[in-house]
């Protein structure tokens, strides 16, 4: 893993009242305390691996940086154009060793000269450890303090993104995606997000969290709160026994058995071994009995028939009334009947629980509208005319019904004698003759053709239209394949179709 972060360095305050170099003399020439001009100040910084004695002429092998003149005798750097360059950072790409040694160097910029030194800090650290990016906090040491010039100073060494430990070599990403699902804590640490936790194989957070309470051995799961069952086995948390397929009224104890409940058989527990108790297929207090497989009878109770006893006996089917009378059944009225349940309401003068008897004689004149009174044993009968029906020819006869009239005809009836009134094209005491053509409209010889819905001319060669009226002008051209043939300059011409050409078309 590539170790990168940063030491920082933060300068704070800058005292120099009296305006003098290390040597004791002022900055601008005269000497202490008479020192009149302000001192031109810079700042430069070297960073180097920790060194027991610093030797202040070596390489800064961590880093080192120069600034232009920021300040005069006192100041704090952060509030001048330090600033920009404020804290001073020095980037490393190598795992922190834990220790440093930093000289600090306050000058007085002279023009065209050499910087003459105001004050050197030097700082060795043999023992120092980074600290979280989200960490605010910085090593403050007491302010250095010499020959009246006083430097206040902090620092610290921080990791970059996603980089942990004291020698910034703990890598920590945080992600949800297929590859892990964590975040990162203050130390570096995976920290599983919820749901998720470490396989046996990895401590990247990508084994999910089941359902509380769903059984591992029998189920598992792809997302975290979920439980998905293996083959065998069911329920929301996969501890229930699954069937064996096409298993129809069976339990089971284990996976794929077939247990038959009560009353079923069969491998697959699908043979009715009790279809009466399982079904009730009986109704209407019908008595079931189960006679094999899938099979039963029903013993219906008194007034009931059908396979189910599911129709109900009519007292009055058959009508065991005599003479056109009415059969009444105890399921329709609450009058009084028979033993039988039933009752017959009698009409024309008959009489009994059948209707069967009648005090009524021919001598009596029963028939109506002229028909003729035949004796019969208990009773007579009425032979009616043409025109009249019912037992005692009471009813007229309506000659319209069914309608005689056929092709649309209308029927009315004029002297107790039916006439049609038929339709055009139509004729006939029935209306069944077809007149349609009669009278041919068809012309230049055309042949007349009845249809239902009117006629059609079929005409002869040479002619066209609906009665044969219109000139066929292609007729005798020697245009094939019934191309159009126009006249054009004063001879006719064919014009062909697709894919056919030449004089004819051919």
């Amino acid at each position: 893993v590539t170790s990168e972060g940063s030491f920082q360095l933060r300068l704070t305050q800058l005292v120099n009242d009296g305006g003098v170099t290390e040597s004791g003399l002022c900055c601008s020439g005269p000497s202490f305390p008479n020192c009149i001009e302000q001192c031109r100040t810079s700042i430069r910084v070297c960073l180097k691996h920790f060194q027991a004695t610093v030797d202040p002429s070596g390489p800064c092998t961590f880093g080192s940086y120069k600034s232009p003149v920021i300040g005069g005798n006192s100041f704090a750097p952060e509030n001048t154009s330090y600033i920009r360059r404020h804290p001073t950072v020095f980037d490393f790409t190598f795992r922190w060793p834990g220790s440093f040694s930093m000289i600090v160097d306050v000058l007085h910029e002279v023009n065209t000269e050499t910087p003459i030194l105001i004050s050197r800090l030097i700082v060795s650290n043999s023992h120092v450890t980074t600290q979280p990016r989200s960490d605010p906090t910085w090593i403050t040491p007491a302010p250095f303090t010499k020959h009246g010039v006083e430097l206040h100073y902090s620092y610290r060494i921080v990791c970059k993104e996603y980089l942990y430990g004291g020698d910034c070599a703990k890598h920590c990403h945080p992600r949800d995606d297929i590859f892990g699902h964590f975040s990162c804590d203050e130390q570096g640490n995976k920290v599983c997000h919820p749901g998720w936790t470490n396989d046996d194989n990895g401590a990247y957070c990508t084994s999910p969290v089941c359902s509380k309470g769903c059984d591992t051995e029998r189920g598992s799961c792809r997302r975290p709160n979920e439980c998905v069952c293996k083959v065998g086995w069911k329920g929301k948390l996969c501890n229930e026994c699954a069937t064996m397929p096409g298993c129809v009224h069976g339990t089971c104890d284990q996976r794929f058995q077939c247990n038959c409940n009560p009353g079923w058989g069969g491998s697959y527990c699908n043979q009715d071994l009790n279809y009466c108790t399982n079904h009730h297929p009986c109704f209407n207090g019908g008595i079931c009995s189960n006679t094999g497989h899938g099979s039963f009878t029903c013993t219906c109770v008194p007034g009931y028939i059908g396979r189910r006893c599911q129709f109900k006996i009519s007292a009055c089917s058959p009508n065991p009334c005599h003479n056109d009378g009415e059969c009444i059944s105890s399921v329709d009225t609450c009058l009084r009947f028979t033993a039988d349940g039933y009752e017959c309401k009698c009409k024309n003068n008959f009489y009994g629980s059948l209707c069967e008897r009648t005090h009524v004689t021919c001598y009596d004149s029963p028939c109506n509208n002229g028909g003729l009174c035949v004796p019969q044993k208990d009773k007579y009968m009425c032979r009616c005319t043409q025109q009249w029906k019912g037992y005692n020819c009471e009813e007229r006869v309506d000659p319209c019904s069914p309608n005689l009239c056929l092709n649309g005809g209308i029927c009315s009836v004029r002297n107790n004698i039916p006439k049609c009134e038929c339709r055009d094209g139509f004729a006939g005491r029935f209306c069944n003759v077809n007149t349609q053509c009669v009278n041919n409209l068809c012309l230049n010889g055309g042949s007349c053709l009845t249809r239902s819905q009117g006629f059609q001319c079929t005409c002869p060669p040479g002619y066209k239209g609906r009665l044969c009226g219109k000139l066929d002008n292609c007729f005798s051209s020697s245009c094939l394949h019934d191309e159009s043939c126009p006249m054009l300059e004063n001879r006719r011409s064919c014009i062909c179709k697709f894919l056919f050409t030449a004089t004819s078309c051919e």
